[in-house]
């Protein structure tokens, strides 16, 4: 009877210490098992994501871990020395264009003036034309005129008589007179002329035929 009670009470110890051992292995086993804490973890992840698509906001990531991130553009570079000495070159063929158009606009309202006083001068010019035509109209009407009687005169006189006074005439009024006589009237003055005089009146009327009319 106490041998039987002696027996039965390191039982619940060892139960107990059995227990606890597989407690202990039990957790290791979970601990290293590729199911475990681990991906748990790593399943969470895409929830998270898959939640931050949903929501619309992009997940804030530390600076640390950022990558691709855009540097800050770098500050505009102030004028080089060629572009400033184009602008400059450009500037002063513009100044240079402008005064050159400023020169032509002045030479052409010249040439226009000029073109007017030339104008107005080859007008005036024709005007006095006209009227030296006239003045000679009237003139060679009168010289004709005179000429006529002078024919008359001479057509009427003797031969004998108007020989000697006709040979002393100029010799233009000689041609001017003889060219409006009659020939026959013309050739008895001839004949009665002294031979120099009638040779100089024929040569001089040779001549004048000659001429083109």
């Amino acid at each position: 009877m106490a041998l039987a009670s002696f027996s039965i009470r390191p039982l619940p110890l060892i139960l107990v210490a059995g227990a606890g051992i597989l407690a202990v292995n039990a957790a290791n086993v979970v601990t290293s098992a590729p199911w475990g804490v681990g991906a748990a973890q790593a399943a969470d992840a895409p929830a998270a994501t898959a939640k931050t698509a949903a929501t619309g906001k992009t997940a804030v990531q530390p600076a640390g871990t950022r990558q691709g991130t855009a540097k800050p553009a770098a500050p505009a570079a102030p004028q080089s020395r060629v572009e400033a000495q184009l602008m400059d070159d450009i500037a002063s063929r513009r100044t240079a264009f402008d005064e050159r158009q400023k020169q032509l606009e002045m030479r052409e309202r010249l040439m226009e003036a000029t073109e007017k006083r030339v104008e107005a001068k080859i007008a005036e010019l024709k005007a006095l034309e006209g009227r030296l035509k006239q003045l000679t109209a009237v003139q060679e009407d009168q010289a004709n005129k005179q000429f006529a009687s002078l024919v008359k005169v001479y057509e009427t006189m003797k031969p004998k008589d108007a020989a000697p006074i006709f040979q002393k005439l100029d010799m233009p009024v000689q041609i001017a007179v003889a060219t409006r006589m009659k020939e026959a009237k013309m050739a008895a003055i001839l004949s009665a002329m002294n031979p120099d005089s009638a040779k100089a009146l024929t040569m001089a009327l040779a001549e004048r035929a000659k001429l083109p009319s």
